[in-house]
């Protein structure tokens, strides 16, 4: 999708659901109960996925007249499913290809930089996802938190997911339930790829970013091992697993350290995003950050010179996704 193109292919096969049962197109469009197509827990899928929000919206969008779409990152940086010339404003649920589920906010780690609360009790029922939503017709599935292995539904759930075949589902988790060794080969065997949010390179800076009651930074550098060995074993080399490292300012110095050795860790894939509270948005100017972080150009120039270095050293740099490396890469002049 480009953006010539003003149909936007979620509203026809696109699905978030929320910890509060909220549906949404996409996750573009924030939390905000008043712009929701429905309601998981309350109405019919029917009605969700053609009601009169979402083909209201799917008319704007045949008009090229949808208000969304102008501001959009999502059409930008991720995949979709594009529905060819989409004529019909009414769809089937079957129609579906992308969902997205954040079962709830409960979580046993409280990151410096999460704006959920992990003690929050709301979450989605196993009964409303299993009556009203097909396990089959996807072609991805994301399923996040919270941590989904904290809440009893979602796991619940998550083996409906992979135990349809399809082997389509991506989790996000923080690493610490896949001690499991039988949690570990199921999503081995059965799942897509494993996002694993470390958003750290030392012990040190995990603690302090993730606030663990305990420490595990060690204990998931022998996860990861042992996802890796059973990636082997299960003959499952294209199981993902990724490494998701949110960047804030007490970690800004680690992201060389991180690009080095991302792969000796365990991970398949490196991914460098940044907390855009202290970072703004699209990184367009680091001029812009806030006056409690120090910094000025002697610091800028040298953070470049280690993430280059780091990059240009690393034999698959295709594997690691840096967000905004048009400012964090130095460039040769001609």
């Amino acid at each position: 999708m480009t953006k010539k193109q003003k149909i936007c292919s979620r509203l026809w096969n696109g699905m978030m659901i929320r910890h509060d049962g909220h549906v949404y197109p996409c996750c573009g469009l924030g939390d905000r109960p008043q712009v929701a197509i429905g309601n998981i827990g309350t109405d019919p899928i029917n009605n969700i996925i053609n009601g009169e929000k979402i083909t209201a919206m799917r008319k704007a969008s045949l008009e090229s007249t949808l208000a969304c779409y102008d501001n959009c990152d999502q059409v930008k940086y991720f995949e979709v499913y594009v529905e060819p010339n989409p004529e019909k404003l009414v769809v089937e649920i079957e129609n579906y290809k992308d969902l997205m589920i954040e079962y709830g906010e409960k979580c046993n780690v409280d990151c410096i930089m999460c704006w959920q609360d992990r003690d929050n009790p709301i979450h989605l029922r196993y009964e409303d996802l299993a009556k009203k939503l097909p396990v089959e017709s996807w072609g991805k599935i994301n399923i996040f938190g919270g941590e989904v292995f904290v809440i009893k539904d979602a796991v619940k759930h998550m083996f409906d997911l992979l135990n349809s075949g399809k082997k389509n589902l991506t989790i996000t988790t923080n690493g610490l339930a896949l001690r499991s060794d039988r949690m570990a080969r199921e999503i081995v065997e059965k799942g897509a790829e494993l996002i694993i949010s470390i958003n750290a390179a030392t012990e040190e800076t995990h603690n302090y970013v993730m606030q663990p009651k305990e420490p595990f930074f060690y204990i998931l550098m022998e996860i990861l091992k042992k996802l890796q060995n059973l990636k082997k074993e299960l003959n499952r080399l294209d199981f993902r697993v990724v490494g998701q490292f949110t960047t804030v300012p007490e970690s800004l110095w680690e992201i060389p350290m991180f690009i080095r050795n991302f792969k000796a860790m365990g991970f398949d894939i490196g991914n460098v995003t940044f907390d855009h509270r202290y970072f703004p948005h699209g990184f367009e100017n680091f001029d812009l950050l806030p006056d409690s972080i120090s910094w000025n150009g002697e610091k800028m120039a040298e953070l470049k010179r280690q993430v280059t270095k780091a990059y240009t050293d690393i034999e698959t740099p295709e594997d690691l996704n840096l967000t905004a490396q048009e400012f964090l890469l130095e460039t040769k002049s001609p």
